[in-house]
């Protein structure tokens, strides 16, 4: 009986049970991925395999005979899978995953015993494998490289390799075909676990009720010369039992300590070999012989499976240190980002008071440059039916109005001054300064002369020469008189055009393609042209500076441009000029919707 049972013995602790299921083949296995790069490398050595491990969610498909879908599954976090297949049928599994080839093999099950389909049969940590590399792929199509066959004299299941000419071409070697070499191993793994091991033993076909040929003397009391040579071998059985081997827990020394009973209980078969006369003598020693070869298939498996857990031992102290040394990092890294925020909290306090400090110096230079500019109610004084919309980009401008009144005659600027902010301010309060001078006190109200007398003073407030590229800033500007005796209106620019609303239509009075400020060689100077225009009651007259038509918005995020423009002036003929402002700021909110503002915006407009 005990040689019936020692497979069972030796495996239980190695391979564990898998529940059986009757007229089923349960099979299950785990995929593995890797990389075997057979480019034409002029190196040879770089033909190598690259293990990757398991692969997680790869796809299984079991088919019968005729190409038909029977069950699919895909593989767990660990590159686990489980068929049940039915013991009557030839079948296919192909597998594959994304980024790798695709792989099959075959299960022949029709020659599969009827006492063996009763109580159905296990095949347990199948392994199998996919390539990622992409010159493998060809070969991995889905056609099978293989077949699992059942073998009813060897009471085992076996492989048999198809003969592919691509694979063949491919693996030029036999150690170097991967998915042929696992299955093989897989197979012989399973090859000592017999069909009959965890069924009643009294069909276990080296059992004396089912194999005539391995039968051992149920008489202990057989006059036979080598019953005592038997029970030395039954006793040795028992001894091999109690070494441990069915416990869970396999260690190196154990594994040696079984070395060395199989040993001796070797070298003793072959000294009763010598001595066996009788025909029972030598079934017990065939007997024998059987169940040494079980212990030592099954010693090699205890060898395997420890070198196995000394690698994964190995695999997971690696991971320990690299989890520590990840937390480790991440202790250190927060640190650095605690030490980084304290630190950019202290940046950020200093900045804020930094800030404040410039920001009540720009709202004390805003409170100065409102004060030089009119207030609406003086503006009202000298134009009653006016409006201006005053829109600074950084709190303080760079662009400005200005209006004054000599005698009957009004004279109005709109100018724009290099840069904005803080910059621009600076200019415009300079060219404030040089109109009042001009005009209020040196009484020139022509626009032509107003300008030459602008661009004089700018140029020597601010020491313009050829050679100071630093000092080349100015202002582009139109200034316009409006003779209310003559009716008339006389306009000259630099660069800013005005446009005059008259009968229904906008006419546009040109200005000089030239600055004010900035070096100009001598001779080179030029004059700024003027136009004068008759004007009646009712015309309006619009000045501006270039923010309202550069302002990016709309659907397409692009300019206003100076067609829009003109087309809102047309549209708020209706609308008294004094109730303009507001239309003008709604129209350029619209526009700017969620963008930033571009520039300083600056828009006048007079009713004659």
């Amino acid at each position: 009986m005990k040689v019936a049972f020692l497979a069972i013995i030796l495996l239980f602790p190695l391979l564990g049970m898998s529940q059986r299921i009757e007229n089923k083949l349960v099979l299950n296995g785990t995929v593995f991925g890797y990389t075997y790069n057979n480019t034409k490398s002029i190196f040879k050595k770089d033909k190598k395999i690259d293990l990757e491990g398991s692969l997680t969610n790869v796809e299984l498909k079991l088919k019968d005979s005729k190409g038909a879908l029977v069950e699919t599954t895909q593989s767990s976090a660990g590159g686990e899978f489980t068929f049940s297949i039915p013991l009557q049928d030839e079948y296919t599994i192909i597998y594959s995953k994304d980024g790798y080839g695709t792989s099959a093999f075959d299960i022949d099950l029709k020659s599969i015993p009827d006492e063996v389909k009763e109580w159905g049969v296990v095949l347990k940590n199948v392994e199998i494998i996919l390539n990622n590399y992409e010159s493998d792929k060809p070969q991995d199509n889905g056609e099978p490289f293989g077949v699992i066959q059942y073998s009813q004299s060897k009471e085992r299941f076996g492989f048999k390799v198809y003969e592919v000419p691509q694979r063949k071409r491919l693996f030029k070697k036999t150690e170097e075909n991967t998915s042929v070499n696992l299955m093989k191993l897989s197979l012989d793994k399973n090859a000592a676990l017999n069909i009959y091991s965890d069924r009643d033993e009294s069909i276990t076909p080296s059992s004396p009720s089912s194999n005539s040929s391995a039968a051992v003397p149920e008489d202990d009391n057989a006059t036979s010369p080598f019953s005592e040579n038997y029970k030395t071998a039954q006793q040795k059985i028992s001894a091999l039992e109690e070494l441990g081997v069915n416990n869970a827990e396999i260690d190196a020394q154990g594994i040696a300590a079984l070395g060395d009973k199989i040993k001796a209980e070797r070298a003793l078969l072959e000294q009763d070999r010598l001595n066996a006369v009788t025909e029972i003598d030598f079934l017990n020693i065939a007997a024998r012989e059987k169940l040494l070869a079980s212990a030592e298939r099954e010693l090699s498996n205890a060898e395997r499976y420890i070198a196995e857990q000394d690698l994964k031992l190995g695999a997971q102290q690696k991971f320990i240190y690299a989890v520590v040394g990840v937390l480790l990092l991440f202790i250190a890294l927060a640190v650095l980002l605690w030490l980084a925020y304290r630190q950019k909290q202290k940046n950020n306090k200093v900045l804020a008071a930094k800030n404040k400090k410039i920001q009540d110096s720009i709202n004390y230079a805003l409170k100065i440059q409102r004060s030089v500019l009119l207030t609406d109610s003086q503006i009202k004084e000298i134009l009653p039916h006016s409006f201006v919309y005053y829109q600074p980009l950084d709190g303080v401008s760079g662009d400005f109005y200005w209006f004054s009144k000599i005698k009957n005659k009004t004279i109005l600027a709109a100018v724009d001054c290099t840069g904005h902010g803080v910059p621009g301010a600076f200019m415009s309060l300079i060219g404030n300064t040089l109109m009042n001078q001009i005009v209020n006190q040196d009484g020139i109200i022509k626009p032509a002369e107003i300008l030459k007398a602008l661009h004089t003073g700018i140029v020597e407030s601010l020491h313009q020469t050829q050679n100071d590229e630093a000092a080349q800033d100015g202002m582009d500007i139109s200034v316009c008189c409006l003779d209310h005796d003559t009716n008339t209106l006389t306009m000259a620019g630099a660069m800013n055009a005005v446009y005059l609303l008259q009968g229904g239509e906008i006419k546009t009075l040109r200005a000089s393609l030239r600055t004010i400020g900035g070096y100009v060689r001598k001779g080179k100077a030029g004059v700024f042209k003027e136009e004068e225009i008759a004007v009646n009651k009712g015309d309006r007259i619009y000045m501006f500076s270039d923010g309202f038509m550069d302002q990016f918005g709309g659907v397409n995020d692009d300019k206003y441009n100076i067609t829009r423009f003109k087309e809102l002036i047309l549209n708020l003929k209706e609308v008294a000029v004094e109730k303009q402002e507001k239309e003008f700021e709604k129209a350029h909110l619209n526009w700017k919707g969620t963008s930033s503002q571009t520039d300083d915006i600056l828009v006048v407009g007079a009713e004659v």
